[in-house]
């Protein structure tokens, strides 16, 4: 109880301090504006949400919004993000932020030299490099796999959070790969590298070979095919002027790349960007007008033309290069078997959590929010960084506003410890904390003999058993459907009429300005997922920031989802939903849950 009461004195006197803070934040950021550099947000489209350094609260990101050194950004299904870095030497390095992607800026410092480091825990990225130009310069991207450290460079990056397979492609400059196991490797235009760890993340394989712009396409996100596209001018200057660099170091180059000539490079350069083009555009990422606009503008930036709509060009390949694509895309294979297995395992409920950007260990910390001794960690810090703001008599009236709310000193920060299931009495069965799902309207329980398109199906994700230690502070619900029938009601959901989101005992903030009639002590996420087959997966998060954890003795209804008829044509007798919860306790430990049996809505035969 100790360090509870010492947490709910320091909220209180945040608040009372709250006025004065705010013009100390201002100051502390005028006096570091000479150092610090801060990512702004020029685009986004989408969900696309923030965490501020040292916070745990996540909102909404916005248009111009500033980012500093600490701060994460997390996209949603269908988001995208555009950044600008601008630094002292007024040169702009830019960031697209694919959807479905968690990036970090651990560090973000501009002066006499700039100095960037993006952490990413999933997803994809495409970097347009321009402040390093000197020696102390650095650019560099950091996953759990391997550090990218880049010069004067537009690449790609993508993370598979269900492998950890990491993969960068380079269009122009260097990319300088670390990784512990198998140590640096250099990878310069028209090469990609894709590193996988093996399942036990003891060992990592990787291959290096050259681009294919077919494959390139089919798996990176679009808009880091957009991305990489619009900057065809800017690749091919880039190019240009590594092609004009000294003949040993161009020899260098052709030797690690392994082309036979400085000619076929320079043609290979060219033919993979201009064929990239053309197969966004066959694969259905870019239409006819996309391609187009892309191809005039790019055009007409460059001293030559960027792109020929007319022609796909050839790419000239050794033997060499030939075996080094072919072991690249076997390495790529075994990737999507694996994720695929892994897939197809979490659907089953054979594991415990799907192996999305939410098992990072980063990114649990978003979900481990109940961990309360990180939270005594973060918010002493803040006081202590205000503190030093002060004046001595500034403190001292600090110091005894402390001494009047009766704040004791901050206990010692420990390791959460698991706590055990709780049981019931000695002579009564164990509590086992289960979920599962149920029909909203009850009618459908029987079946359903009158279905039309657009024929609502509620689900309530019912909880119980869930007491004690077990009390549940944050918790992750996925539901597989059939999707070639069902689809969610995106809108319904979204709809402030509706209480789809905050009649339950969460008290969710969804969206900024909802107007709601309690205090807000949790946010909430949701998004769906393509699967295999015809399946879809909607995945719905919610964790509190502030408060109790919440307790479900009997079996309570936590959340509804909405879902609706999308088609009649060729339904089947039975329509399964698939349930699989994660909870946390105030630990941020995970609760084991026993698994819920499908809910199957019936068809009645005479409506088929």
């Amino acid at each position: 109880m100790r360090s509870k009461s010492w947490r709910a004195g320091l909220g209180l006197l945040c608040l009372a301090l709250l006025l004065s803070t705010i013009s100390g934040i201002y100051l502390l950021e005028s006096a570091e504006a000479a150092s610090s550099r801060a990512a702004v947000i020029k685009q986004l489209k989408g969900k696309v949400t923030a965490r501020k350094a040292g916070g745990t609260k996540t909102f909404s990101a916005f248009k111009n919004m500033s980012l500093s050194e600490g701060d994460t950004l997390i996209t949603g299904k269908g988001a995208k993000v555009v950044l600008q870095l601008p630094s002292s030497k007024a040169k702009q390095d830019t960031v697209t932020i694919a959807e479905n992607s968690e990036v970090s800026f651990t560090k973000l410092k501009s002066g006499g030299s700039t100095k960037t480091r993006l952490s990413i825990w999933a997803g994809s990225l495409w970097v347009k490099v321009k402040s390093v130009t000197g020696a102390d310069d650095q650019f560099e991207i950091k996953t759990p796999a391997a550090v990218m450290g880049v010069r004067g460079t537009h690449f790609a990056v993508s993370l598979d959070p269900w492998t950890n397979m990491v993969t960068t492609s380079s269009f122009s400059g260097t990319v300088a790969v670390t990784t512990p196991a198998v140590g640096d490797n250099l990878i310069y235009p028209s090469q990609m590298i894709a590193i996988l760890p093996s399942p036990d993340e003891r060992n990592v394989d990787y291959r290096i070979g050259i681009i294919d712009p077919a494959s390139l396409v089919k798996n990176a996100d679009p808009a880091v095919i957009e991305a990489l596209l619009r900057n065809g001018a800017d690749i091919q200057e880039e190019n240009d002027r590594l092609l004009s660099r000294d003949q040993e170091e161009l020899k260098s180059i052709l030797q690690i790349t392994g082309t036979g000539d400085l000619i076929t490079y320079r043609n290979n350069l060219e033919a993979i960007l201009n064929n990239t083009l053309l197969e966004a555009h066959r694969q259905n990422i870019l239409s006819d007008d996309g391609i187009k606009l892309i191809a005039a503008e790019a055009n007409q930036l460059a001293d030559r033309p960027v792109y020929d709509l007319n022609k796909e060009l050839p790419i000239v390949i050794s033997a060499e290069q030939k075996r080094a694509l072919e072991a690249l895309q076997q390495l790529q294979q075994e990737a999507l078997e694996r994720r695929l297995e892994k897939q197809e395992r979490a659907a089953a409920g054979q594991l415990p959590f799907n192996g999305d950007y939410l098992l990072l260990e980063e990114r649990a910390q978003a979900l481990r929010l109940a961990n309360e001794q990180a939270l005594i960690e973060a918010e002493l810090r803040s006081f202590q960084d205000y503190a030093g703001l002060l004046s001595e008599q500034e403190r001292q009236r600090l110091e005894q506003r402390r001494d009047a709310l009766g704040l004791e000193q901050p206990p010692m920060v420990k390791q959460p410890v698991r706590q055990p299931t709780i049981t019931a009495p000695a002579a009564g069965p164990v509590v086992q904390p289960a979920a599962s799902l149920a029909f909203k309207n009850p009618i459908l329980q029987k079946g359903l003999h009158n279905p039309k398109l657009m024929t609502p199906i509620d689900l309530n994700v019912l909880l119980g058993g869930f007491t004690g230690s077990d009390a549940v502070y944050g918790y992750e619900v996925r539901i597989s459907y059939p999707s070639s029938y069902v689809s969610f009601n995106t809108a319904s959901f979204a709809d402030r009429s509706k209480t789809f989101r905050t009649s339950g005992p969460f008290k969710v903030e969804p969206e900024a300005g909802w107007p709601l009639a309690y205090t807000p002590e949790a946010v909430d996420q949701v998004f769906t997922a393509r699967q295999p087959g015809d399946t879809e997966e909607l995945v719905y998060s919610a964790v509190k920031y502030t408060g109790d954890p919440v307790e479900f003795a009997d079996a309570a209804a936590v959340v509804t989802i909405p879902f609706y008829l999308n088609n009649l044509s060729g339904i089947p007798e039975e329509l399964s939903f698939q349930l699989a919860v994660t909870a946390v306790n105030r630990s941020g430990q995970v609760i084991e849950t026993a698994a819920a049996e499908p809910l199957v809505l019936k068809i009645a035969a005479d409506a088929r």
